[in-house]
């Protein structure tokens, strides 16, 4: 956290500022969803350090997840201090950011484009494509292509700038695994539903909010540490 915050400052002798954070995780959003995940288990001391390296990351998923992690974490009057902390957050990240309305329309236009034509192909429909999906990893050989077609998404030097994931975790699990994966999905968060009221619940808030604007779960360096702390979170006390 500390080296993202002096990078963004210009400080970092190390790597140079334009190599991104760390010089190991890809870019400042991979790295701001990253620390995210952790704000709301770090003592008070340490959640302002976090913090303020998420906000520095202009990352609107990661400081969305952080916040409302965090939120969930607070009791009584601190809730509603927070909720206000979280809107003035969420407007810094879409100050600092311009194409942010413009990555929620494209995002929702290929979100209506993926569950529109469910067999990948246009105007064709098989129920088998709805409940049973087309497996793992099929969304960037069916809806990138589509995205060309129809040329739906964002230019970037005169291309379209292709999903090759679904930037929203569980419209990917839809769309891969069909009505039966959604299911079993939504069957897992109810069985676990007394995780959330665990102190340690605002992580499970934080990836699930991130995972609706995002895709850490198809990043290493950001799905396995997410994917660690729901084991840590929904873990069994042992008698």
């Amino acid at each position: 956290a500390l080296v993202v915050i002096a990078q963004n400052q210009g400080f970092d002798a190390i790597w140079g500022r334009n190599i991104g954070p760390i010089g190991l995780l890809g870019n400042y959003g991979w790295t701001g969803c990253l620390l995210a995940i952790f704000v709301p288990i770090a003592p008070w001391w340490l959640v302002i350090i976090l913090l303020s390296a998420v906000l520095s990351t202009h990352s609107v998923a990661a400081i969305l997840g952080a916040f409302l992690g965090l939120l969930w974490r607070t009791k009584g009057l601190y809730r509603f201090v927070g909720f206000a902390v979280c809107l003035v957050a969420f407007n810094y990240g879409i100050a600092s950011r311009t194409n942010v309305i413009d990555n929620l329309v494209t995002r929702i236009d290929v979100w209506s484009m993926a569950l529109t034509h469910w067999s990948g192909i246009p105007d064709t429909f098989h129920w088998r494509d709805a409940f049973l999906g087309h497996g793992l990893s099929s969304w960037v050989n069916q809806i990138a292509p589509l995205q060309k077609l129809w040329s739906i998404g964002l230019m970037e030097n005169g291309f379209i700038q292709e999903f090759y994931w679904a930037h929203n975790e569980f419209i990917q699990v839809l769309k891969e695994t069909g009505i039966i994966g959604a299911s079993l999905l939504c069957g897992w968060f109810y069985y676990w539903r007394s995780a959330f009221s665990r102190p340690e619940g605002g992580v499970l808030v934080a990836i699930m909010v991130i995972s609706f604007w995002w895709f850490p779960f198809h990043i290493a360096n950001v799905g396995f540490p997410a994917a660690l702390m729901i084991g840590l979170v929904t873990r069994r006390e042992i008698a």
